[in-house]
């Protein structure tokens, strides 16, 4: 997330709109019988995108990127009679590329595909989820892939918003090498998902790291990896919820995340409670624990295996323990709630 200072000063008639943030200089002229910020920023009180009409054509294409993204935090008025905005603090919700205005960037990692062509096939996952969104979501988006571990090149990451990875994980997870490689990313606001496997890496120095990052992972000896159905009754308000209908999905639902203390910063997104038959099995660093009976067949707790996270410092994760299966992306709410 950007922080900025958005400058106005107004006429009689018009608000000078001085946009200045570590990225972008950006001067419109946006005509206005009102200091009403309902009028000048209607997107943040109506959900959908509505462009003021007397945004000149030269920015008009910049208030499309921007209009659906302004969250006003603050509002400072002087007198009735100067009618003057002094001041208002917003934050763009998405990560901009460090170039500028332009397509935002997302770089797609896949480790090496395990499991056969049904399941941990990383390498199809991530072409259709570029093909999602370069293709078909109307988004002005561009991928960079990277398949069989973390990429060679840093030079790819240049300019990403995001960075998605769909591979084994444990100690084979493509991250373990690069942990603080990718550190200094996330310290940018270079925002992580991690797909299934990929929310498990060792205890320790990775572990805190993915909670940094997307907020939380899978630990052995706390977490469990059964098959089995979820029943998703109600889906949060959320951004990465919008368009997501309650749903069920049959996959190898991972569960009993280690999350962040107190779930800081964390949204669970995907949540339901899983049949007494997913701990059958005895305990393990994947199967079974004390710790994960106690919170299902105890206390009852709905287990969260999709979830978005955020950080002061503005970098977001996302992580979902589902997509074992390749099928699993055939669900449209599914894969629409990971996109």
């Amino acid at each position: 997330m950007l922080t900025a200072k958005l400058d106005v000063a107004t006429g009689r008639d018009s608000l000078v709109l001085k946009i200045v943030s570590p990225r972008f200089d950006w001067n419109c002229t946006f005509i206005t019988e009102s200091t009403d910020c309902r009028n000048l920023f209607p997107y943040v009180f109506r959900e959908k995108l509505c462009i003021p009409a007397s945004v000149t054509t030269e920015c008009e294409s910049m208030w499309k990127q921007v209009a659906g993204q302004i969250q006003i935090t603050k509002i400072t008025m002087n007198n009735k009679i100067s009618r003057t905005l002094t001041r208002i603090l917003f934050s763009l919700l998405l990560a901009l590329p460090a170039t500028g205005w332009g397509k935002t960037k997302v770089v797609l990692i896949a480790g090496r595909d395990s499991h056969g062509s049904s399941a941990h096939n990383w390498g199809d996952g991530v072409d259709l989820l570029s093909n999602a969104l370069t293709k078909e979501s109307g988004l002005d988006i561009e991928t960079a892939i990277y398949k069989g571990g973390w990429p060679k090149d840093p030079s790819i990451f240049k300019g990403a918003a995001t960075v998605v990875v769909l591979s084994d994980g444990g100690g084979r997870h493509p991250v373990m090498k690069h942990l603080d490689e990718f550190d200094a990313l996330a310290e940018k606001g270079v925002g992580l998902v991690c797909v299934h496997y990929a929310v498990e890496v060792p205890k320790g120095t990775s572990g805190d790291m993915m909670k940094k990052w997307i907020g939380g992972y899978f630990e052995t000896f706390w977490s469990v990896n059964p098959h089995w159905t979820a029943d998703f009754k109600t889906i949060p308000k959320h951004p990465v919820a919008n368009g997501v209908k309650p749903f069920s999905l049959k996959d190898e639902w991972y569960y009993h995340m280690r999350f962040r203390d107190g779930m800081k910063g964390v949204t669970p997104i995907l949540s339901a409670l899983p049949p007494a038959d997913t701990l059958k099995r005895g305990d393990g660093p994947h199967s079974n624990n004390p710790h994960v009976k106690a919170a299902v067949l105890e206390r009852k707790e709905k287990q969260h295996v999709g979830w978005a996270s955020e950080r002061p410092n503005g970098q977001r994760g996302f992580g979902t323990t589902g997509a074992h299966h390749h099928k699993s992306w055939d669900q449209d709410d599914f894969r629409t709630c990971v996109l």
